[in-house]
């Protein structure tokens, strides 16, 4: 059985957007702070059809926050990103 992968369109070339799971308020109940575990808090900047383009999640536990761009949040530790 051959499985495609969710992220190439039917012509089998990368959509424009390469990603099908934007970041969503619904989400937050899945997610975790990466450092250690707690809940994170979602802060919209930026917000489009339902989707947060643009935004933050923060650690009460641990005081991290990771930066959410182009509807991608960055859960890298902070010594690990790009800026």
């Amino acid at each position: 059985m051959v499985r495609e992968s969710p992220l190439v369109n039917v012509q089998g070339s990368l959509p424009t957007r390469p990603y099908n799971w934007p970041m969503r308020p619904e989400l937050m109940d899945l997610l975790a702070c990466p450092l250690c575990k707690a809940d994170l808090t979602l802060t919209v900047v930026d917000e489009e059809a339902g989707e947060v383009l643009t935004g933050a999640l923060a650690c009460a536990a641990c005081g991290e926050t990771f930066p959410i761009e182009d509807g991608i949040p960055n859960l890298l530790p902070p010594e690990l990103r790009e800026e």
